[in-house]
């Protein structure tokens, strides 16, 4: 039979299109990948065959990419995001316009598609590209929903203003159960924002969504905008894994769902996660009983269950139980048969492991008390006896304990339960951790509003069994059903609201830049001889690549003379992850996310001051950990961005920056931001900066002997400014940076990632176990098994990572005053020993009291992140043991001073413009 449904596929009109594109031509028909415009043979060794459901027949085969055709595809994404990105969003508009008349000129080929691969009945698969459609006629009026807001005048001469952007490279990973339409949800939406995107659909349909992509491509789509790989496990991974990739969506099971949303968002991407259900409908006495008859008969069985809103759980409430008998006869009455047959109602499920797995749940609820009022199991179907049949099945009198229940059986059948009142109706679904679905039957207004008003469900359906909101709405399913920030459907996942606040008056005197440049020419008139001099307001960008992620900085001056202080205007600060050595392995790649981040300057920094704006780059502790070939590489490859922008790159624009100017920059920016970068010097503040590779101690010392006590000479640095010299301690510990000195502690110091070892640590709780990524690698790591846990162990770990590697220096009396930020800040954060916003001072002491408070307590009461007690452990470790800290120094925590980032930024645009002469 699934040859003659194969051959008449083959007469219709996009299939001769799709043959040759799509598939080979050999005897069995073999799914090709789609990868730069163009479909293509996988060279993989490893294929899985594709069934038809009704027959179990293979129809098909389809590839496991290969881990060189899923970096061609994620390349091929790259790349056309740059010019895609920039197409005006009328024409991404007019490629969608054509792409929905296409998809409706080819409806019924694309339903064909679908039954024959996963079985559903050809009303349930045109509905099924019918529902995908909707969602491709609601990107067209994308011009509308892209607007950004402005709020003008918040204060005196300034406005508030967002304007929406791509992310750059999304990603799908689509079920089996609906081909069409869950593909539909993803790629269009994230595409006509200006994404690209790379999908993958489900190893078990690809044929649907291979059409889908080539009906896209006689649109106008560019090569390179849409990419299609298959596979399974090492699939998923890749798409986790990958730092080109920014965005994951996904719909499928709890299982795979929260794996996905895990990794991926350690990896620092944005997930979107749908999983499983448990959907309730609530039938009141005062319902009506024939459409409300109707609507659970097809809701519960329709596309055989197979769906996340299928309404797999009934609750009668009171008289309403009488009912059942009629609903058992309604629902027996439906036909099974295969999918393209005449009349069917219900198809066959994907597989027989589906099929055994429905009838284990069936046979569980029997044995646990149900009762079967109706049985589908023994379901004959004449000339389809191989197929993955399961007729309509109805159990009643369950109960919330029973497995039935508490799982989500994904087959024809309908479980029942009874209620007393409508108040324990809902305490039953609210009590049942999905919260994807729910519809109540009743007349009654009164009902159906105290009904909507105290169900915990994402979508709620009044006499609407599956109230799937149309597309210009969030599908909003929730609690267990759910992970992720946003949901599908909306602009939200892929797109980056930015925020500006733009202010014309200067923000340390409170003139206009109009008033100063006027007050500039008078006091020195264009004749006046002098040194060179910037009268208006300066934009100058610095790209700022950390291991843990990748920054830019846009500073505006307001820079009068080279022999004074220049005036700080504003910062535009914005920050993306990965950081630049999480692509060591993908050079090529790392382009991308400079170019994104020009692209934010290129909106902040006025047009006609692009080719004289400096743009600088300097890469820290990420790249020096690299080996030098492949940092040279990643350089070479931000050195070609940088030659292509209209900015003005000065020589050696982009470098290396070696640690001790790191410490030195860092300790120029926090002073000139709080006002000591000047002759009298003696109030400086020191500087303590812990990132993900190194970490840097600055300070001006007080006593000679601090600096002739210093074991070499890069422990000491000079620099000149405004005709002083200053003298400084300072140093840069590579390695030891907080996520350098987790590897340390782990024990991981030069390990090649997963293939490995599983890596055991007494600072991580005993049951965890999981994956970490740094640096672009992938460790195992575990507590230990033995439950040795704690402090001391973990103190006794750590000490490893700092004893006989620190150098303390001579002098750190109570009298300095040291600025800790970026990790210092964020674990201060984490541990909830300062606001977020405010920061705060702190005592050394704090941060060991709270990592004895953590360590000794996670056994039982998991923190916040699995690392935080290695993390507090080891600052702890790092202040006195290391830097020889006393428990009473204070600290002052911060992020930002003055609304400006606490970096080294701000110190090498200084540097840039005065020329320190560091040495």
């Amino acid at each position: 039979m699934a040859a003659l449904v194969l051959r008449s596929l083959l007469n219709y009109k996009a299939h001769l299109q799709l043959g040759r594109m799509c598939y080979s031509s050999s005897s069995l028909p073999t799914t090709k990948l789609f990868i730069d415009g163009k479909f293509v043979e996988s060279s993989s060794s490893e294929w899985l065959d594709i069934h038809n459901p009704a027959t179990n027949e293979v129809v098909g085969r389809v590839p496991k990419a290969t881990q060189e055709e899923m970096l061609a595809a994620v390349d091929s994404c790259s790349r056309a995001f740059r010019s895609w990105s920039e197409t005006s969003i009328l024409s991404r508009q007019q490629i969608f316009l054509r792409y929905q008349q296409l998809i409706k000129d080819n409806i019924k080929e694309l339903a064909k598609l679908i039954t024959l691969e996963q079985g559903k009945t050809l009303a349930d698969a045109e509905g099924d590209v019918f529902r995908g459609l909707q969602v491709v006629e609601h990107t067209c009026s994308i011009t509308s929903l892209m607007l950004g807001e402005t709020l003008p005048s918040i204060t005196k001469d300034m406005d508030t203003y967002t304007y929406r952007l791509p992310l750059g490279v999304c990603a799908g990973i689509a079920p089996f159960n609906f081909p069409a339409m869950i593909p539909l949800w993803m790629f269009p939406v994230g595409m006509v924002c200006g994404n690209t995107y790379l999908m993958k659909p489900s190893e078990r349909v690809p044929g649907c969504a291979m059409l889908l992509a080539k009906l896209l491509q006689d649109a106008g789509a560019p090569d390179g905008a849409l990419n299609i790989i298959h596979g399974q496990h090492a699939a998923v991974n890749f798409i986790c894994d990958h730092p080109a990739i920014k965005a994951i969506s996904f719909v499928g099971s709890n299982h795979a769902g929260e794996y996905i949303y895990e990794r991926g968002s350690k990896n620092g991407k944005r997930v979107q996660s749908n999983m499983g259900a448990k959907n309730h409908g609530v039938v009141m006495p005062d319902a009506n009983k024939e459409n409300t008859i109707n609507q659970l008969v097809g809701a519960a069985f329709g596309a055989a269950g197979q769906r996340c809103m299928a309404l797999s759980t009934a609750i009668f409430v009171g008289e309403s139980r009488d009912w059942l008998p009629e609903l058992v006869e309604r629902s027996r009455s439906l036909r099974v048969n295969a999918g393209d047959q005449p009349g069917a109602d219900v198809g066959p499920l994907i597989s027989p492991e589906a099929k055994a797995r429905v009838e284990y749940l069936i046979q569980s609820g029997v044995d646990e008390g149900a009762r079967l009022l109706l049985d589908g199991r023994n379901v004959h179907v004449r000339g389809y006896e191989n197929g993955n049949f399961v007729g309509p099945t109805i159990l009643s009198n369950v109960t919330p304990d029973m497995k039935c229940y508490k799982d989500e059986i994904f087959g024809p059948v309908l479980i029942v339960l009874e209620a007393d009142t409508l108040d324990e109706a809902i305490s039953l679904i609210n009590r049942n951790p999905y919260g994807n679905g729910t519809a109540i039957f009743t007349t009654n207004g009164a009902t159906a509003r105290k009904y909507t008003h105290e169900v915990d469900v994402g979508q709620i359906g009044v006499n609407v069994p599956i109230p799937v909101p149309l597309p210009m709405f969030s599908f909003t399913g929730s609690r267990g059903s759910f992970r992720g920030d946003t949901n599908f459907y909306g602009k939200q996942n892929p797109v980056l609201v930015r925020h500006q606040t733009q202010t014309t008056p200067d923000i340390t005197t409170g003139r206009s830049q109009s008033d100063i440049m006027r007050e500039d020419e008078a006091n020195h008139p264009a004749s006046s001889v002098g040194p060179s001099r910037r009268s208006r307001a300066k934009p100058s960008p610095v790209q700022d690549l950390w291991s843990t992620g990748t920054r830019i900085h846009v500073y505006t001056f307001i820079q009068s003379y080279s022999e004074q202080l220049p005036v700080l205007d504003n910062e535009m600060f914005h920050s993306i992850k990965p950081g630049l050595s999480a692509y060591a392995d993908y050079p090529e790649t790392a382009g991308e996310t400079v170019r994104m981040l020009l692209k934010v300057a290129k909106k902040t920094v006025p047009r006609v001051d692009w080719k004289r704006t400096p743009l600088v780059l300097k890469a820290t502790a990420g790249l020096r950990l690299l080996p030098a070939a492949k940092a040279q590489a990643l350089l070479d490859q931000v050195q070609h961005v940088f030659d292509e922008s209209p900015f003005l790159v000065p020589d050696n624009g982009v470098s290396i920056m070696n640690g001790t100017n790191e410490g030195i920059l860092a300790w120029i920016s926090l002073n000139f931001l709080t006002g000591h970068l000047n002759s009298h010097a003696k109030n400086t503040v020191g500087i303590l900066d812990l990132g993900g590779g190194s970490t840097q101690i600055t300070f001006l010392p007080k006593l000679k002997k601090t600096i002739e006590s210093a074991p070499e000479d890069d422990y000491v640095a000079r620099f000149d400014f405004l005709n002083s010299t200053f003298e400084l301690y300072t140093h840069s510990y590579l390695g030891n940076g907080l996520m350098a000195a987790r590897l340390a502690t782990l024990g991981a110091l030069g390990a090649e990632g997963l293939e490995w070892q599983v890596f055991k640590s007494s600072c991580l709780p005993s049951k965890f176990r999981d994956d970490w990524s740094f640096g672009g690698l992938t460790y195992q790591v575990s507590g230990d098994p033995d439950g040795r846990a704690g402090y001391k162990l973990c103190y006794q770990e750590v000490l490893k990572a700092v004893k006989g590697i620190i150098h303390q220096p001579y002098e750190l009396q109570d009298s300095n005053v040291f600025y800790a930020f970026s990790y210092y800040f964020d674990r201060a954060v984490d541990a909830g020993l300062i606001n977020n916003v405010q920061g705060g001072m702190l005592q050394v002491r704090d941060f060991k009291k709270r990592a004895k408070e953590v360590c000794n307590k996670m056994t039982k009461y998991p923190p916040v992140s699995p690392f935080l007690c290695m993390d507090l452990t080891y600052i702890t470790c790092l202040l006195k043991d290391g830097f020889g800290f006393k428990d009473s120094t204070v600290l002052q925590l911060t992020k930002k001073v003055k609304n400006v980032e606490a970096s080294w930024a701000l110190g090498a645009m200084l540097d840039h413009f005065h020329n320190l002469k560091i040495h």
